[in-house]
């Protein structure tokens, strides 16, 4: 259908796999936009925070690769150095929390959190990531 409307797609043979792969970057860099009130620039020039970003990705790949989907080697390495190409960037999430409207904690966290201990896999990056993301989501700021 894409094609036919003269638009450049790619198939993803594995859905599910392929969400977690956009979830490695969407977790850390929405998150931390947020409670660090900064854009990608800043979060990859400051090595504490780029190391945290990194930490959930890495996070977010063992998950995925809990729940039976193989990631690509490096990714985390290679979506930061990828990340760094582009104009400075606010997550969608930082932009819902600056307009004061819900941020999609369950979607984003909620459920990696939930699959991931289906499978065994505990992130307790991202558990306190999600916490601290409530606690400003409840207005207790």
């Amino acid at each position: 259908m894409f094609r036919e409307a003269g638009l450049r797609a790619r198939e993803q043979a594995n859905l599910e796999g392929a969400r977690w792969q956009k979830l490695v970057w969407n977790l850390p860099f929405n998150g931390v936009s947020v409670m660090l009130d900064a854009g990608t620039d800043a979060l990859l020039k400051n090595p504490a925070s780029r190391q945290l970003i990194r930490d959930l990705m890495q996070e977010v790949v063992e998950a995925a690769e809990a729940c039976g989907h193989s990631m690509p080697e490096s990714l985390a390495d290679k979506l930061l150095v990828g990340t760094q190409r582009i104009p400075d960037y606010l997550p969608s999430m930082h932009q819902d929390w600056q307009h004061k409207r819900p941020m999609e904690l369950n979607n984003l966290y909620g459920e990696a959190l939930r699959l991931a201990g289906e499978a065994g896999y505990s992130m307790p990056r991202t558990q306190a990531l999600l916490n601290m993301l409530q606690f400003l989501q409840d207005g207790y700021q």
